[in-house]
């Protein structure tokens, strides 16, 4: 798209070269210009940024008018370099915008528009997954849904079935009674209901019976066939290993050959994360290449062993097209989650490079490989993995870079001199490992931290060390046994390689224990805005990408970044979206609930990103509670929260500040600023700010949701009764379905 730029010719009949017309601001640029087309999928990616920060939803008129806009900048300006230049760029944003509003309309299926209490479900199961608690989690393909007329019905929903129930494999057609709601929309940070809808995912929900197998109907399609026979072959798999490895340790080698995380408990989750290598856990890069290299080293010495082929024939071309074909077998074992391909991908530009005799490890393809991922899966760019595993590989491949021209420069000064003596070389190659442990783990965990920070809320001090000690051992011990049993899995051999695997994780769950054990291990990050965010992102980029040393303006931009996260205004209230849940803030900062039948998940997300976290959370200060109510204070509003008729009548006197988990009644005449059950249901969750003349502002999930796609059943909701009711129920009920952690996002609760 550049290319032209770079060639030293005149403009419009001028002797003067296109390079003097630009301004020295500029000029220095153009000496990179091989680093130009780094910048393509960050540019792209603020394009689909934009798309999805938009409050409604664009038509396709207005996603295509920029692109044709600046395409036809670009045709008439051609010949002008700067304004080329500069609409090359905006014909990248444009192109970014496009495409997420291309991907969002391709995979558009019908969203539950109100929760149904007892909902007869008939569907194909597509996947099961079994929990830490026995349970298990049914993703179902529908074919039925009582009540729901065709049009209407979801191409897929997640049911929970509690422990105990009958057994159900990936291909049965069952049929149950569920209870059934929208998935939930969560503003900024994890927004699980725009994460369900690109998953094709219209509600969720639980088992209210015990699933019946019945005979399907029709022949399934081809593509969903194919998908159920890998769900079988991923499930005889996870026997097979949790045969040879009964027990916790054999659950997580399961997750880390079939990608099947769901049996892993909490305990052990938060150990991985506290300890800063949670990213071992969810196969992604790390997993990838360990497994394609291993087969690429493998097929590489074996065909080197035998000097007529070796001599004759490209066996480290052959040796990359085995890998290629083996990561992508890998791929489809593990389930072929969106972090899982996007590490294919990568991957497998690395393997067509050594094909085409190119570097395997260069920012180019890290950077090709991040634009085909973005034009696939445009909503990639708000996941958590993509973010962190990009800006790892990123920062990895451009130190590696800026250390090799270095070191070859070095060398061409003669200031490098080679060691003579088999001894010497073990001692290079033993402190380079070490070394280069080290540098990799501290250079990864500068990347990662913001993102870790902005989306988890944790800050992991000690990631260093648990790192050298952990990765080692998964690069060399745990992953090659996990091949292993692949191999020799059709054998019935396994148990040998499983039982060293087995081995490697205890020793990762060790080091992990030790090292959260020390003081100070984690410390607690306060949410912050994604302004702060997107400067540290930007400044990342241009110290990276750039080689010359205008890269290191990139720092100064970062720590504005790094200020501006501090600057963060937290709510002096919090209410749940069914007036059940409520946190008010006490006098030394920290939030407190009263004590609730509903809410306890939501109420650790609102902990998770406040600045304080108390020690005991229900039944504190500054409420004042009783069998009939609770009472508090904003700042100097005084907030009640009537639980019975007689404290209603009190409290629509006297409050400032009225929260109802019930309709307002009309009886209640009163000048305070009422929540009733209605108006939390309508614009979700309530933020309340105390104002610097001591006023409430307040703002609300619908605020930052907008009128979306994945957001059609908040807007449906507003026309219709909450609950509506369906032939099986004839009482409202209230919402109680929790949202859960969902691959490799984290779902957050959060306002600013």
């Amino acid at each position: 798209m550049f290319s032209h730029l770079s060639r030293r010719t005149s403009i419009s009949g001028s002797g003067t070269p296109w390079r003097d017309r630009i301004p020295t601001l500029v000029f220095p640029l153009t000496e990179e210009r091989d680093r130009w087309f780094l910048w393509l999928p960050p540019l792209f990616g603020v394009g689909i940024a934009t798309y999805f920060s938009l409050l409604t939803e664009p038509s396709w008129l207005t996603a295509m008018l920029p692109l044709l806009t600046a395409a036809a900048l670009r045709w008439i300006y051609q010949e002008r370099a700067l304004v080329t230049l500069i609409v090359s760029l905006a014909l990248i944003v444009a192109a970014g915008f496009l495409a997420a509003k291309i991907r969002t309309e391709f995979v558009r299926a019908p969203i539950l528009s109100h929760p149904l209490k007892r909902a007869v479900v008939i569907g194909h199961v597509q996947r099961v997954e079994v929990r830490a608690d026995q349970s298990k989690r049914l993703t179902l393909r529908v074919v039925k849904i009582d009540g729901i007329t065709p049009t209407a019905t979801p191409r897929r929903v997640r049911i929970r079935i509690r422990k105990g129930r009958q057994t159900i494999s990936a291909g049965d057609t069952v049929q149950l009674v569920a209870r059934l709601a929208p998935p939930p929309a969560i503003p900024r940070g994890y927004d699980f209901a725009r994460a369900a809808y690109f998953q094709g995912l219209g509600g969720v929900g639980f088992a209210v019976s015990t699933p019946e197998l019945v005979e399907p109907t029709k022949s399934l399609p081809l593509p969903m066939a194919f998908s159920i026979e890998l769900q079988k072959l991923r499930q005889w798999i996870g026997r097979r290993i949790e045969h040879a490895l009964p027990g916790e340790v054999g659950i997580m080698a399961n997750a880390l050959m079939t990608g099947e995380r769901s049996g892993i408990s909490q305990e052990t989750n938060d150990l991985y994360r506290d300890a800063g290598i949670f990213h071992i856990l969810s196969i992604s890069g790390l997993h990838m290449a360990i497994m394609g290299g291993s087969v690429f080293i493998v097929l590489r010495f074996i065909l080197a062993a035998m000097p007529p082929v070796a001599l004759r024939f490209p066996i480290k071309k052959w040796a990359a097209a085995s890998a290629a074909m083996a990561t992508f077998a890998y791929l489809l074992i593990s389930g072929g989650a969106h972090p899982t391909v996007r590490s294919f991908i990568m991957i497998l530009i690395m393997f067509f490079a050594i094909m085409l005799d190119r570097p395997a490890i260069a920012l180019r393809n890290v950077g090709l490989a991040a634009l085909l991922i973005l034009i696939v899966l445009p909503e990639s760019l708000l996941n958590a993995g993509f973010q962190l595993s990009f800006a790892a590989v990123t920062s990895l491949v451009a130190a590696y870079e800026a250390h090799r021209a270095r070191t070859q420069r070095r060398r061409r000064l003669g200031h490098v001199h080679s060691i003579d003596g088999t001894r010497h070389q073990w001692l290079r190659v033993c402190w380079l490992f070490i070394t280069g442990t080290m540098a990799t783990t501290v250079i990864a965990g500068l990347a990662t931290a913001p993102f870790a920070a902005f989306h988890f809320h944790t800050s992991q001090q000690y990631a260093v060390l648990t790192n050298m000690l952990a990765i080692p051992v998964s690069n060399l011990l745990v992953m090659p046994a996990a091949l292993a049993a692949f191999v020799v899995m059709p054998f019935g051999l396994e148990a040998w390689p499983l039982a060293v695997m087995g081995t490697g994780i205890e020793l990762m769950s060790w080091s992990a224990r030790q090292v959260t054990s020390m003081p100070g291990a984690v410390t607690a990050v306060p949410a912050f805005p994604v302004f702060g965010l997107q400067l540290m992102i930007a400044g990342g980029l241009w110290l990276c990408i750039w080689r010359q040393h205008w890269r290191w303006l990139g720092v100064p931009v970062a720590i504005i970044g790094i200020v501006a996260a501090t600057g963060v205004e937290y709510p002096a209230a919090l209410i749940g979206k069914n007036g059940e849940l409520v946190a008010l803030r006490d006098a030394q900062g920290q939030l407190a609930a009263a004590k609730a039948r509903y809410g306890t998940y939501e109420y650790s997300r609102w902990l998770e990103a406040d600045p304080r976290k108390p020690v005991q959370a229900w039944g504190r200060k500054p409420f004042r509670c009783d069998l009939e109510g609770c009472t508090g204070s904003i700042g100097k509003h005084l907030t009640a929260l009537p639980r019975s008729p007689a404290a209603l009548i009190d409290d629509c006197r006297r409050a400032a500040i009225l929260i109802l988990t019930f309709p307002k009644p009309q009886g209640c005449k009163t000048t305070a600023t009422v929540f009733d059950y209605p108006l939390l249901r309508r614009h979700g969750t309530h933020a309340l700010y105390i104002q610097p003349d001591a006023t409430v502002r307040v703002e609300t999930v619908e605020q930052f949701r907008g009128s979306r796609p994945w957001t059609l059943a908040a807007r449906n909701a507003k026309r219709e009764r909450p609950n509506q009711p369906n032939k099986h129920s004839t009482k409202p009920e209230r919402q109680r379905i929790q949202p859960e952690i969902e691959g490799d996002g984290h779902p957050l609760y959060w306002f600013r």
